[in-house]
């Protein structure tokens, strides 16, 4: 297939587009930190301010160290004109010692405003940062779960972990592209007044160069774009191949997957340095012409316009300092368009992640659902995405039975998993009604329920921390008397005693301590001291042995008549632990 050529009306489509994106940023920013930049924008004018006023009281200084009289020469020019009045209004008298002294005052404010620049341009920085992370994590964890779970884990963690450093990264370089126009704009008006000329011919200069360099953006945001890409991807293999490492082994494809591995590092690593080298590339002939530039503007002074050495030696190191400044200002702006497609990401998902968030009605940390009566679900259909054909429930009818067993049973597939979803309140239905105790369940009750319900998955969810704080996770008022309580009723109670730390012991990453049937009754013990009204266990108890999984089974029949307990298993041992037997099958359409 032929590679699609790029029209001119392509690449001003693109420009547009990262045009609008940009701005897009900068509302964003100034919305949250538009007195905060402000401030930093002050600042960075009174540095620029007290900058040019100790330059300018060089042309006096001068004048003085070549024994001219101070009313004489420099003092004749409009800056020199300026000072001297200045000095008289704060009658101060305009002498060697005075002169030394009020500069030296001078650059002493200069250091301190530039220190305040550093530390608030980093306040500024992380708190928009940390306002990005909070709310991209907050509009995750109250988004369906639907839409969290049909995205890769990997998608979302690079989001918060490599994404938002991208745009703090850019963010730094924001601010200190404002700083940049802040100095440049000081330095132009000190500029402007020893030469007026001079000034307007770096302005156009300038104007020139950042015409000429104009390519290097749309090569940042290019690149930028494809670093994005390949730590996507390292994400993706560290997350789901890591975790894999053993079956990888058991497979003997270890080469393939550090073949693999190699790669895409091996790309990043060519992204970076082509960024690199754009920057340094870039920043060299910005220096070289503008040192050019400065030659040729000093030899027009000096031998066209007949300025003063005196004046002259001022204007060298005035642009000493502009030229670095527009270097600096064309750098930060080629950084900040590397940054802008993290940034589009973040935007994007926060965008989709509100359009999904559920509307809960919050009420009182302990408000929850009673279940006496009964769960009764009617003509209940739910399909995962709009875009699929299929539903995963269809036109379901079915009632559950307060404070008795419920076992739940149908080949794989047939949608078990997503009814106790459903039960369980983690998913609404697209159709039909759930009603707990003749009350239907929505928005405005869906927390409490969810409060008043335990849920134990096939996954043993466990956190790299003590046995103590992953039990006390759903509970963390209890006692170690009330922990071991229910580690004693799903079987788990002698084997933590017999550990050297107890309940202190750490259960390592994802729980890898322990076995699979361990880690399970764990998470159970940590489900009962919710003290639930609904307990569900979704094949909870399938890696657990036949001794154990009898204990645990023999515990909850224990609580009969205290508690609903709904559980899903293929193994007929177990369907005899039940009051009601449904066969799912039988009750889908």
């Amino acid at each position: 297939m032929a590679k699609k050529v790029q029209t001119p009306e392509d690449d001003a489509a693109k420009t547009k587009g990262r045009l609008h994106l940009l701005i897009r940023y900068a509302k964003d920013f100034l919305s949250f930190n538009k007195w905060n930049t402000v401030g930093l924008l002050v600042i960075v004018l009174l540095n620029g301010l007290t900058q040019g006023v100790g330059f300018l009281m060089l042309i006096p200084l001068f004048n003085l160290l070549r024994t001219e009289i101070v009313q004489g020469g420099g003092a004749d020019h409009v800056a020199g004109a300026w000072l001297k009045a200045v000095f008289h209004w704060l009658n101060i008298p305009m002498t060697f010692p005075w002169i030394l002294l009020v500069f030296f005052f001078l650059m002493t404010a200069t250091a301190i405003l530039r220190n305040r620049q550093m530390v608030i341009t980093h306040m500024v920085q992380r708190a928009y940062v940390r306002r990005l992370q909070s709310r991209i994590f907050k509009a995750i964890i109250n988004a369906q779960w639907s839409f969290v779970a049909n995205r890769r884990a990997s998608d979302l963690t690079h989001i918060l972990t490599s994404d938002l450093p991208v745009v703090a990264t850019g963010t730094f370089f924001f601010l200190q592209l404002i700083s940049n126009c802040g100095f440049v704009a000081c330095y132009i008006f000190w500029a402007a007044n020893i030469s007026i000329t001079l000034t307007g011919i770096t302005l156009v200069t300038a104007g020139t160069l950042f015409f000429l360099f104009r390519s290097y953006f749309p090569r940042a945001f290019k690149t930028g774009m494809s670093m994005r890409e390949a730590k996507s991807r390292i994400f993706s293999v560290l997350m789901e191949h890591i975790s894999g490492v053993k079956i990888a082994k058991s497979y003997g494809v270890e080469t393939a997957e550090q073949a693999n591995f190699d790669e895409i590092v091996s790309r990043l690593s060519m992204e970076s340095v082509r960024i690199t080298r754009q920057n340094a590339e870039m920043k060299l002939w910005f220096q070289i012409l503008s040192y050019l530039i400065l030659c040729l503007m000093l030899f027009y002074a000096v031998n066209v316009l007949w300025i003063p050495l005196v004046e002259v030696g001022v204007i060298i190191l005035i642009f000493s300092r502009l030229l670095p400044s527009l270097s600096a200002l064309q750098a930060n702006a080629q950084r900040l368009a590397g940054m802008l497609p993290s940034f589009s990401a973040t935007e994007t998902f926060y965008s989709n992640a509100l359009a999904h968030q559920e509307d809960l009605v919050s009420g009182p940390s302990d408000d929850r659902m009673e279940l006496n009566q009964g769960i009764s679900l009617e003509n209940i259909s739910f399909r995962y995405s709009a875009d699929e054909k299929g539903f995963a429930v269809r036109n379901l009818d079915l009632r559950i039975p307060a404070l008795k067993t419920t076992a739940v049973c149908g080949f794989s597939g047939i949608g078990k998993s997503t009814l106790t979803d459903l039960i369980a309140g983690i998913l609404l239905p697209d159709a039909g009604t759930i009603r707990v105790d003749g009350v239907t369940l929505g928005n405005q009750n869906l927390s409490a329920w969810r409060k008043s319900v335990g849920y134990v998955t096939q996954e043993a969810f466990l956190f790299h921390d003590t046995i103590r704080n992953n039990i006390g996770w759903g509970n963390p008022d209890a006692t170690d008397e009330e922990i071991m309580e229910v580690l004693d009723q799903v079987a788990a109670g002698r084997f933590i005693r017999e550990l050297p730390k107890g309940l202190d012991t750490i259960v390592k990453d994802r729980g890898s301590r322990f076995s699979g049937g361990e880690r399970q009754r764990i998470v159970l013990a940590r489900t009962l001291l919710r003290n639930p009204k609904l307990l569900i266990l979704d094949e909870a108890t399938t890696s657990l042995d036949k001794k154990n999984e009898t204990a645990v089974f023999q515990s909850l029949f224990r609580l009969r008549g205290k508690i609903t307990l709904l559980f899903i298993t293929h193994d007929p041992a177990t369907i005899r632990y039940a009051d009601q037997v449904i066969d799912l099958k039988a009750h889908l359409d």
